[in-house]
């Protein structure tokens, strides 16, 4: 069995009746060994002995059906009992006597002798009888009520200080970047209660109240997150823990593919380029030529044809780097050749003006023909789409007996252009064009002084092989006889030809009109 010192008060829950006095035992049943003992009485159940000390039976209790004693001690010292026997009795049967002798009980203490084995049930009756070396007797009797369990209740006791919340949380991603949105989960706990409020301090200069927020960076930098706690019963606590949000770094755009011709510039973009934390503060382009270049936009002529990677390298303002690859295809321009007239030739006439085109690197779509006579001022004959690449020169347009040059420009399928000049000059030698006047018709044939409106009529013929432009054109006229005078006005009608063209014959046509003050009062219009 067990001795415990206990506090000085202790709760029962069940109501026992303690007898002590000197005297023979009166038992409340049955006619055991415990008969002809001494007899106790409630009023004197307790004596003075030794150094003033009190001792009695404070409570009887079954635990699992053991029983459990506690003896108390009023007295103002410590009680040491050098024979103390405890005589029990279950449903009037006599038990085995327990010895305790030795036993201390403290001053305004408590001792309990625990897990005397009884085997106790719902129903039974407990008498217990201790005595002294003295002859001190303590008696207390246990009636076990059915479906009724005896327990011993805890000493009355001030409720015990509360336990402040522990403060603790976590943070979703782990190594977040700006802008991230990052979840902050509350990990706290109260031992004796229930968390109430959370605040929270983000460390830049943002709070929030929710138990779980979100919240984001724009600046990547190392922030000081606290979180204080409160709980049911105003207890705090606070935690912090440091989040170093890291830099987003910029996104390289190189755009492309890029095409250019040999020796041009290509210019290369990367404004499409963007850091979305900060800015960028350099572009860098590696052409794949073994030449660099710097700026946001920049240009590069490239020596040789073919195919190139080009790399361009951006950096933010916080040392974040990306990089972007595109192509550029560098065309070798195509090849042509002027094969007629080549330089010494006399052209007349209608001429067939004859080149050849190729293109190493890609297809030929379009040969331009030109012509100058003095190898600067160039104009155009005509173009051809489809090899052998011709085109036809009327000679008769131009001016005769005068020498030329032909040019021939060939163009390929990415804009590249090749060109080629006869090696020398040619001429172009036509007849001349020589002009006649067929007829002149009038409308009507006699002219009254103020009449308006008169159409004169002429064809002329061109009997030349050179083309005769027309640079002025004017009626004249004869006076024969009579009074008339010049007072008329001619004018040339706008749809008049510029040109002849030799073998030809074109139709002028003018108004004439005879003003008021004219001297006659009729002229007769006899033609040509």
């Amino acid at each position: 069995m067990n001795l415990k010192s206990v506090s000085p008060i202790v709760s029962v829950v069940l109501l026992i009746v303690a007898t002590i006095a000197i005297g023979t035992i009166l038992m409340a049943w049955g006619s055991g060994l415990l008969q002809e003992k001494q007899s106790v009485s409630e009023e004197t159940s307790k004596a003075v002995f030794g150094n003033e000390n009190y001792l009695s039976i404070d409570n009887l209790a079954n635990s699992g059906g053991n029983l459990l004693i506690w003896i108390r001690n009023s007295g103002e010292e410590d009680v040491k009992v050098e024979y103390f026997r405890i005589y029990i009795e279950k449903n009037e049967i006599e038990q085995d006597p327990v010895d305790v002798s030795g036993m201390t009980v403290p001053k305004k203490g408590t001792v309990q002798i625990a897990d005397i084995p009884l085997s106790l049930e719902e129903g039974d009756r407990v008498f217990v009888k201790i005595t002294t070396k003295s002859g001190y007797v303590m008696t207390k009797s246990l009636n076990l009520a059915p479906k009724v369990t005896t327990t011993l209740s805890p000493p009355p006791t001030t409720p015990p200080p509360n336990n402040p919340p522990n403060a603790d949380f976590d943070y979703d991603p782990s190594n977040p970047y700006t802008n991230d949105v990052i979840q902050f989960t509350d990990l706290s706990t109260d031992s004796d209660g229930t968390i109430v409020s959370w605040l929270w301090d983000f460390g830049d200069s943002q709070t929030s109240t929710d138990q779980n927020p979100t919240h984001s960076y724009p600046e990547n930098n190392t922030y000081t997150i606290s979180l204080t706690v409160t709980d049911d019963d105003g207890a705090t606590d606070t935690i912090q823990k440091d989040v170093t949000v890291l830099n987003q770094n910029p996104v390289a755009d190189a755009n492309g593919p890029y095409s250019g011709n040999v020796g041009e510039n290509i210019t290369f973009d990367g404004s499409g380029s963007y850091d979305p934390d900060g800015n960028i503060v350099s572009w860098d382009w590696d052409f794949g030529d073994t030449t660099t270049g710097s700026g946001e936009t920049t240009a590069h002529a490239y020596t040789n044809p073919g195919d190139y990677t080009v790399t361009l390298t951006v950096t933010d303002d916080d040392s974040g780097v990306d990089t972007d690859t595109t192509t550029v295809h560098v065309n070798y321009p195509p090849a042509v050749n002027v094969t007629y007239p080549n330089g010494g030739e006399t052209l007349n006439g209608i001429e067939n003006i004859t080149a050849v085109a190729s293109d190493s690197d890609g297809t030929v779509v379009l040969v331009t023909f030109y012509y100058s006579d003095d190898g600067i001022n160039w104009n155009l004959i005509d173009s051809d789409t489809t090899s052998p690449y011709e085109v036809s020169w009327d000679t008769r347009r131009v001016l005769n007996n005068t020498t030329y040059l032909i040019k021939a420009i060939a163009q390929d399928d990415l804009g590249a252009t090749g060109e080629d000049t006869s090696d020398a000059t040619f001429s172009v030698s036509n007849t001349s064009a020589s002009l006649n006047i067929l007829n002149i018709t009038t409308s009507p044939t006699e002219v009254k002084q103020g009449d308006t409106g008169i159409t004169v009529t002429m064809d002329v013929e061109n009997t030349g092989e050179a083309f005769a432009y027309i640079t002025d054109l004017y009626l004249t006229f004869t006076h024969t006889s009579g009074d008339v005078s010049s007072d008329y006005t001619v004018t040339p009608s706008p749809s008049n030809p510029t040109e002849i063209e030799g073998g030809t014959t074109e139709t002028f046509t003018f108004t004439v009109d005879v003003a008021y003050n004219a001297q006659t009062g009729l002229i007769t219009i006899d033609g040509y």
